[in-house]
Order: C-alpha cells, then sequence, then structure tokens
C-alpha cells in the first residue's frame, strides 16, 4: 500500500518518476504481489527467468542455450536458505552475481558437463532487465512482533535480484534516521535474507543523500560528489535537481551500478565496502592516463588523498582494475618502512589479492620472472640493483606509498633504472610542500586531489580542535648551575664555552626534566576527563619519556597507559643516537621481552589491546605507530615532542578518524608548534612551504568555540523567543512533535559545542563569568526541559551516545545531582501509569501525558478497528481544541482525558460491556463497529460476525496465511458469498473495495 502523504508526494513519487526517466520498468506494489507466492519471497522469478532464458554457452565452437533443468537449478541455488551470517552469505551472493553459477548441460554427445550461467551480462548493460518497485513488502524474520513486514520504499532489480535498497525520509528529517532503519532491517529477526542479496544502501531526501553497503556503519555512509560532466546536471530538462536525484543519477545510472557493483565493492575481512567518490574517480583518471598511448611509456602521476581517506583501499581496488584492464599487468607496491609494507600486504590480502613480499632485491628479480601478479617491497632494495635493469616493460606498474619521501631524489632515480619502462603512480596522504611539487611534476603531475577541506565537508574526518599549552621550566639555583659549569668547562677554550653554553641553554629548554614530566602528567591527567570514553596518545621526544611518562601514570594511578618504542642497541659499549638514559631503556626493554617473547609479540599485542580492549587508555609513542597507525576510537593527541610538516600532518591525523559518538578530535600541545591558529596555518614556521588551500582546515583554534557556543546559545534563545521563565509555558509550547525534534536537535548542537569548549582553557580569556554562568544554567534548564516534555507527550526514549556525554557535561561542570537526564517510560496500560502520571506538573501536563500515551496506542492499533480508534482520535483532538479555546479549563481537560484513556484501556482488554453478548473476542467487537452502518437488523449483524470469526479462525492455521495469495482470493471469496447469502446492499463500484476493507480488519485481529 502506498502512503498518501505529503513525504510521498514531494519525495517518494518525484523520485519514482525519476528512475522511470532513467529507463527503469516500474512495477506497482500491486503487481509485484501478484507475481510472488509470498513475502519471504525477494526473487522477481519470471523476470529471472526469462532474463536467463537469452544466456547462452559455447561447446566446440557451437553455441547452446541453457536448459530450463540447468536454469531451474540455478535459480533454486540462489534461493537456498543460509546460516552463516549476512555478511558471508553476502559474500557468497556477490560471487555469484559477479562470476555466475556453474550448472550442469546434456551435450548432443549424450555427455554433461558443467557449464557458467551468468546472472548479469557486465559486459552488455542493456542487455539486463532494470526494473523497481515502492514500499516492498517482505516478511520479518522473527514471529510474534506488532509488525510483521519491512517495506523498504524502493527497491531496484536487475535481472529481478534485488540489488539496491533506498529510503528516504521527509524533509526537515535527517536522512540518519533512514540509515538507521537500513542497519535495523539487516539485522537478526528483521530481513537479513532479503539483504544478501543488496549490494547498494541509500538513504536520502530532497536536501541530502548518502550511499553505503551491506554492513555499512552509520558513520561511514557516504555523499558522492560527481566530476564526471556527463553524470552532471541537468537530468532530463531539469537543472536543479534534489539531492537523492543527484546520488541517484550517479549511483544507479545503468552502466554505472554495474561498474560499481563488479569493481568498486569489496570485502575486507569481515567487512564490506563501497568505494567512495574520490576512490573511484581517482582510479577511473588513472586508468584513463595510463591507457591513453597505445605504444611507448605509460604516463604516470600522483594521488593525493588527505589521510583517513582509505588510500590503502584506493590502491587495492587500482591494482585489481589494472589486472582487469591490462592482463599482462606486473604491480610493484613499493613503501619505505617496514611496518607500512606488512599493513599494506595485509590490507591486499583481506580484500582477496593474492600478493608476494620481496624479501631481498634478488628475491625481487625472481618475483618478476615469475608469474606473481603483485609484490611488495620496501624502496631500499633498489639500491643495490642501481644500474641493473631487472625488466624494461610498459606493464610494469610501480605503486609508491607515501610517495612525497620516495618519489624524488636518489631512490627514486634508482627504482627508474631498475625499471626503465614501468608506469609510476605515487601515493600520499599530506599535502606537498611547494618545493616537491616542482619535483614531481617530472612524473606525470597530479592525477587525482583530495584536500582535507574537501574530507571535511564530506564527513570522512573529523574537524581537529588546536589548543598549546606550556609548562614553564625554571633553574632553582642560577649560581650554582652556572658554577658547576664553569667547572665542567674549565679546561676549553672561551671559543669552546661560548659554543658548549650554547647547546646547553638550548638543551635544557627540553631536556626530560622529571618534575616537567610530572607537571605535564598531571595536566594530561587532568584534560583525559574531557576524552572520555575515547582513547588518547601522547607523542614524546625520546624512549626514555615515553618510559618515565608510563611510570608516572602507573604509579600514581591517574591512567592506564602503555608506551610503544623501538629495540635499543643492546650492544654493550654501543649508544643509541640522540638517546640518553640508556641504561634506563635497555633495561625497560629487557621487561618488555621477559613479558612478551618478541617484538613482533609486543607490537600486535599493544596495537589490538589499544585499539579494541579497555586496559590502554593512553597510548605514549616516540615514532613507532606516530604515522600510519589506524586507530578511531582516538580523540585526542597530546604532543611533546618537536615535530615539523609531513611528520606534523601525518601525527594530528591520528585523532581525526570516524568513531561512534565521536564528533571532533583534539590536539593538546605542549611544544608551542602552532602558537597561535588565528592566521592561516602556513604562515607558521612548521607548515611553511605548504600551500594555504592544501591544508585548509587542518586544524582549527580551540579559542573559536567561544563563538560557537554564543551562536548555539542564541539559536535556543531565539527558538523559544516570547517566552517568560515558567518550564510549563515551555513544555505546552513544545507540543507539536516538530517543534520538540527542533529542540532536541538544537540541545544537542549546543551541548556538543559546550563539551568541546570546556575541554580546553583559552575560552575563559574570551568569556566573561557571566556568560560561562549563563551557558551552565542554560544547559541544565533545557536538559531538564527536554525530560520533561518526553515523558508529558510519552515518547519512547533512545539513549544515544550524546545523552551519555551530556549527562557527563552536566556531572562535570554543573553538578553531579543538579539534573536528570532521561527516565524510563512506563507502559501505557501497566498499573503504575495513572500513578506515575500523578507525580508530574500541572493537571495540564498530565493531561497531555494521558492524551499522549493514547494517541499512540491509537495509532499503533487503529487498522485492527479503524471506527473506534478514529471516534477516540477525533474526541481527543475536540479535548485539545476545546482546551486551546478555552471552552474548558485545565481540570476538565484532566477528567476528560483519564474518561478516553479509561475506554481505551476497557476495550484494549476486552471488558468493554456495550457489545452484544455473543461477540465476546475484540475481532468480532472490531467487526461489530465496522460493519454496523450496513446492517439494519443487529440479529443479523451479529450472525454474519461469527460467520466471519470461524472464516478466519479456519484460514489463519493456513502457513503464512496472510501473504498467500491463494488465501487471500478464498478469505475475500467467502466474504462476498456472505454479503450475498445476508442480503447486504452494496454498489457495485464500492463491493471490491469492501471486500478488501473487511479481509484486512480481520488479518490484523487473527494474526498470531
Amino acid at each position: 500500500m502506498i502512503p498518501s502523504t505529503s513525504e510521498y508526494s514531494t519525495i517518494q513519487k518525484p523520485l519514482v518518476d525519476f528512475l522511470k526517466k532513467m529507463g527503469y520498468t516500474y512495477i506497482s506494489p500491486q503487481e509485484i504481489q501478484e507475481r510472488r507466492a509470498s513475502t519471504s519471497e525477494v526473487i522477481l522469478k519470471d523476470i529471472l527467468g526469462t532474463h536467463l532464458s537469452k544466456a547462452t554457452f559455447t561447446h566446440k565452437a557451437q553455441s547452446y542455450a541453457f536448459s530450463p533443468e540447468g536454469i531451474a537449478r540455478a535459480m533454486r541455488e540462489l534461493e537456498s536458505p543460509s546460516s552463516e551470517g549476512l555478511l558471508k552469505s553476502n559474500e557468497k551472493m556477490t560471487a555469484k552475481l559477479l562470476y555466475g553459477v556453474e550448472v550442469p548441460q546434456s551435450l548432443q554427445d549424450g555427455s554433461s558437463k558443467n557449464f557458467t550461467l551468468p546472472l548479469i551480462d557486465f559486459a552488455n548493460p542493456y542487455a539486463n532487465d532494470f526494473s523497481f518497485t515502492e514500499e516492498f513488502e517482505v516478511l520479518r524474520v522473527q514471529e510474534g512482533e506488532k509488525e510483521k513486514h519491512r517495506r523498504p520504499d524502493i527497491v531496484v532489480f536487475v535481472n529481478g535480484i534485488p540489488l539496491v535498497v533506498i529510503e528516504l525520509k521527509k524533509s526537515g528529517v535527517k536522512i540518519e534516521e533512514g540509515i538507521s532503519q537500513m542497519i535495523r532491517n539487516q539485522k537478526e529477526g528483521e530481513i537479513p535474507y532479503f539483504f544478501r542479496f543488496i549490494q547498494l544502501t541509500i538513504a536520502g531526501n530532497n536536501q541530502d543523500a548518502k550511499y553505503g553497503t551491506v554492513g555499512t556503519q552509520k558513520k561511514h555512509y557516504a555523499r558522492w560528489v560527481e566530476e564526471d560532466e556527463d553524470y552532471l546536471p541537468p537530468f532530463f530538462g531539469e537543472s536543479d535537481p534534489h539531492a537523492i536525484q543527484k546520488l541517484v543519477y550517479s549511483l544507479l545510472s545503468k552502466e554505472r551500478l554495474l561498474e560499481m557493483i563488479s569493481s568498486f565493492i569489496v570485502f575486507e575481512k569481515s567487512t564490506k565496502k563501497v568505494a567512495r567518490h574520490q576512490q573511484y574517480f581517482a582510479i577511473k583518471n588513472t586508468l584513463k592516463r595510463v591507457q591513453s598511448h597505445s605504444e611507448g611509456e605509460r604516463a604516470g602521476g600522483l594521488i593525493w588523498h588527505t589521510q583517513g581517506s582509505g588510500k590503502s583501499l584506493t590502491m587495492s581496488l587500482l591494482a585489481t582494475e589494472l589486472k582487469r584492464h591490462i592482463p599482462r599487468a606486473k604491480i610493484i607496491i613499493v613503501t619505505d618502512r617496514k611496518d607500512l609494507d606488512m599493513q599494506i600486504h595485509k590490507v591486499f590480502g583481506n580484500v582477496g589479492i593474492r600478493v608476494s613480499q620481496a624479501r631481498s632485491s634478488a628475491h625481487l628479480g625472481e618475483l618478476l620472472s615469475s608469474g606473481v601478479s603483485v609484490i611488495t617491497t620496501l624502496v631500499h632494495k633498489f639500491e643495490s640493483l642501481r644500474g641493473k635493469i631487472i625488466k624494461s616493460d610498459r606493464d610494469i606498474f610501480v605503486l609508491v606509498d607515501e610517495a612525497h619521501r620516495t618519489q624524488s631524489g636518489e631512490l627514486h632515480r634508482c627504482m627508474k633504472e631498475v625499471f626503465p619502462s614501468g608506469c609510476y603512480i605515487g601515493f600520499t596522504g599530506t599535502p606537498l610542500l611547494s618545493r616537491e611539487k616542482g619535483s614531481l611534476q617530472k612524473f606525470g603531475g597530479f592525477i587525482h586531489k583530495y584536500t582535507i577541506e574537501q574530507a571535511l565537508k564530506d564527513e570522512a574526518v573529523l574537524p581537529l580542535y588546536y589548543e598549546g599549552r606550556i609548562v614553564e621550566q625554571f633553574v632553582n639555583n642560577e649560581e650554582g648551575l652556572n658554577k658547576r659549569f664553569e667547572i665542567l668547562s674549565r679546561d676549553l677554550s672561551d671559543e669552546q664555552k661560548a659554543d658548549l653554553k650554547a647547546k646547553f641553554t638550548q638543551f635544557r629548554q627540553i631536556a626530560p626534566n622529571l618534575e616537567r614530566l610530572e607537571w605535564v602528567a598531571w595536566d594530561i591527567f587532568n584534560h583525559y576527563k574531557n576524552v572520555r570514553p575515547f582513547k588518547a596518545m601522547l607523542a614524546t621526544s625520546s624512549k626514555y619519556e615515553a618510559i618515565k611518562y608510563h611510570q608516572i601514570f602507573e604509579s600514581k594511578d591517574w591512567l592506564r597507559s602503555a608506551f610503544v618504542i623501538s629495540a635499543p642497541d643492546m650492544r654493550e659499549g654501543y649508544e643509541d643516537v640522540d638517546e640518553g638514559n640508556q641504561d634506563e631503556v635497555r633495561k625497560a626493554w629487557e621487561g618488555l621481552m621477559k613479558k612478551y617473547s618478541s617484538e613482533e609479540a609486543y607490537m600486535q599485542y599493544i596495537q589490538d589491546e589499544f585499539v579494541n580492549g579497555d586496559e590502554i587508555e593512553l597510548l605514549i609513542v616516540v615514532d613507532k605507530l606516530l604515522t600510519g597507525f589506524d586507530a578511531p576510537n582516538v580523540a585526542c593527541l597530546y604532543i611533546d615532542k618537536p615535530l615539523k610538516e609531513h611528520n606534523l600532518l601525518q601525527a594530528i591525523a591520528r585523532a581525526n578518524r570516524l568513531f561512534e559518538g565521536k564528533d571532533y578530535g583534539l590536539i593538546v600541545d605542549y611544544r608551542g608548534l602552532l602558537e597561535d591558529l588565528s592566521e592561516a596555518l602556513n604562515s607558521y614556521e612548521v607548515l611553511a612551504g605548504y600551500e594555504e588551500g592544501d591544508i585548509a582546515q587542518a586544524v582549527i583554534s580551540l579559542q573559536k568555540q567561544s563563538l560557537e557556543v554564543k551562536e548555539k546559545y542564541q539559536a535556543l534563545r531565539e527558538f523559544f523567543s516570547g517566552l517568560g521563565d515558567d518550564i510549563e509555558e515551555y513544555e505546552v509550547f513544545l507540543e507539536d512533535r516538530s517543534k520538540r525534534e527542533e529542540f532536541y536537535s538544537l540541545l544537542l548542537e549546543f551541548s556538543k559545542s559546550l563539551k568541546l569548549l570546556f575541554s580546553g582553557e583559552g575560552y575563559q580569556k574570551d568569556l566573561t563569568p557571566k556568560e560561562i554562568d549563563s551557558f551552565k544554567k542554560a544547559l541544565k534548564f533545557y536538559v531538564e526541559l527536554k525530560r520533561n516534555v518526553q515523558i508529558r507527550y510519552h515518547e519512547k526514549v533512545d539513549f544515544k551516545s550524546y545523552e551519555k556525554q551530556m549527562q557527563e557535561l552536566i556531572d562535570r561542570y554543573i553538578g553531579a545531582n543538579e539534573a536528570e537526564v532521561l527516565v524510563e517510560l512506563v507502559g501505557v496500560f501497566d498499573e503504575r501509569f495513572l500513578k506515575d502520571e500523578g507525580q508530574i506538573g500541572t493537571d495540564n501536563a498530565r493531561a497531555d501525558r494521558i492524551l499522549s500515551a493514547t494517541s499512540q496506542v491509537i495509532t499503533q492499533e487503529r487498522e485492527k478497528n479503524p471506527f473506534f480508534y478514529d471516534e477516540l482520535s477525533k474526541r481527543i483532538q475536540k479535548v485539545l481544541e476545546d482546551y486551546r479555546q478555552g471552552r474548558i479549563d485545565e481540570a476538565q481537560k484532566l477528567i476528560d482525558a483519564k474518561q478516553i484513556y479509561e475506554e481505551l484501556k476497557g476495550y484494549s482488554r476486552n471488558d468493554e460491556q456495550s457489545y452484544p453478548k455473543a461477540l465476546v473476542k475484540l475481532a468480532q467487537k472490531a467487526f461489530y463497529d465496522n460493519l454496523k452502518s450496513k446492517f439494519e437488523d443487529e440479529e443479523k449483524l451479529v450472525e454474519f460476525i461469527l460467520e466471519l470469526d470461524l472464516v478466519f479462525v479456519q484460514k489463519s492455521q493456513k502457513p503464512d496465511w496472510e501473504h498467500n495469495i491463494e488465501v487471500i482470493k478464498q478469505i475475500e471469496q467467502k466474504i462476498d458469498d456472505l454479503l450475498y447469502e445476508y442480503h447486504i446492499s452494496i454498489p457495485s463500484q464500492e463491493i471490491e473495495e469492501f471486500i478488501i476493507y473487511v479481509r484486512e480488519i480481520g488479518q490484523k485481529n487473527y494474526a498470531s
């Protein structure tokens, strides 16, 4: 059934018309129902059968059609149930979609042989059948629930197989609600068997639209930014299409849809991933470039995608596409660090690409001569091969990771000598310095760019906020220190003394003074309260400092920390360069090796526990894991070491990854790296040399939050403009649900902004104590108001992560007991309902709670007895209108509300006495209410209802009786027979509609 709402007419219907214009065949819900034996059947078998009957196979140069038996077998295989879990089942089904199904075929010589029956013709998109429907009814797995079906708004089929699901939301409602529905429907007990075929999931409205695939978490749903002119508006003469139409045109145009399914969706271990727009266009641009010349060297270039945008996945997708389009291709993936080499090897392996690691220069030569297609190696292995051509071949592709470090200078020249005709494609996650851009032009320039600012706009990464802090060091006894220096340098010349003094003055500013480390640790301990429940990293200057910080946190029981260092030189008499306190570092390392047995085991444990466990809150690092380590649950990076240029940008990106409930990342700098962010970032020494547009919005000053909080606070005040101080007045103002939703959204933004503000200290300079006090009081008032209205209007409470954070904010900055966040709502017919209702507010508030709760039940139950519930609904509206017009006071409003409630309660419990005695079931009473206008004789009406009761009692025993078309037809025929038997006079043009009306009431009441 298609809803006749404004949401349908303004969003769903225009999209239906749009898909028709795109060449999709529309199948109405009524036609869909006729094509299926039941609502648990999700493949349109007639369409699939027709398509498969056109498929052919070749044997001994002769073409044959597949037999009906082979086609039937393939269709059975698609429909066979799976108990492996949705993702595994979807992976196997995707393989069938891509590669077809093996079926036995009888040959003319009497033998039988297996041949592949393709389900989709990817080579010829228009040889496939593209169709769609709306309100596609799918039976839920879980029994005994009120809602027996889920109805995705739009489902797209290719050859009768459902491949795309679209959920639509009315304008003004965040599309995240549609995403939540999509995720819910994939769970056990819902309709996971339907989703095992699905390749793309889309949620949107006229203002916004995002896409994902099966298993995609809400935070990873992405927007699409189109770069191909052929897919840009105008569409069908319309120059300003809606957001959902733009996304649908980009992803569901027939060639693009099949291309996305065949080339841009991958399974990575326990996750299914679909390419984002920057990955798609980077790969398309690369393929176009490398195939632009049929002879000679292929053109390469650089792909710069900011950190967090899926660089490793882009590389693996590109490797697959290169092999698909250039079968002879050999792909060499080059990194400059062992850990990156291992990481890329792991990513490629996870997505099913067989990779060999070059153990040495000689091994690299052996692998190139073998049949191995994809090889990973460290860039330094090329140095010993300098001057030696291993392979001169235009079909060798050298993919260089972190190209800003390896794509210029000696290392690149070594690679060029080894593979003189190879195609070099560089990847980097950080912007290039101006001096680097010139040297990279010789490799073909940029293939594709995706900047920090673009990633923020796409919500692919989170904004980073910066605050600089300083822990001053001072000398307790300057005179004594000078005397000690004189003794130390007594044998030096004046020039040597001056040089040593200058170096000592510089050294003592950054030397690991224990007292300074303790003060920084104390500051981190206090600040980390703002970071929980997320995790943090601390970057420090030396192995010794990392160890000391860990010891401080551990001994004082401040934070659960761990440190990561590289192995020190354990040989006696040898010292690590730039590393003091060698004995203590060696001692700590020996302790680690006793506990973990090897460096690899130690690193593996630390990374796994930090990302997935609860034992480590703060990870202390020096260089290892400061770049290239992906821990999305890190919300703050504390920096206590000098960092410059690429290292700084890579380090701060540890905190900007997406994670559930995390809204931003924090950088707390104890070295004054960025001092004052009121000017453009490229004016700072540590980031000088970058073009401003390349690093725009890399980090944002935390001090700017004071202005944002003022704006969010003002938005709330303007929303309630004209209201006084009485909280009851605010509650009445929020009677309308849409107003409440807008209020909740404004409150969420204010609370998030306030939490971020309080996580720093600079706001105290920008805000007066009076302003800060106003914000705290406002938060307390609005949270209490939210609690009150959710109780008053009997809303179901959804405890989201932000509400927990909001409570922590209140506890920390306002007082732990000042405000209560939401309470559990009592069921409408629970004995406590009226008792609890008596605990809240005025008569008006109590009446509103009763009427809101009653309205909820009416909405949920209406289809069981439209007449009865519609009458109650009219009475509720009359009470509300009478009160608004002043015809009744608060006391009378409460009396009337309780009377309606008691009638509803009496009917729901089947103790209502106003019905004929022969009618004892609620179902019989429902028929009575809705049919009595058609009967003049009540006795006849009762007989008619009892006959109807027998019909539904009998038919409801059959399996899936509510959705089985044969059973439905039998019920409707029996109703028609009874109408004739009892001489019920209904106009002929209305009789079919009336029969369906009676049948639907019966189905709702007799459903198990």
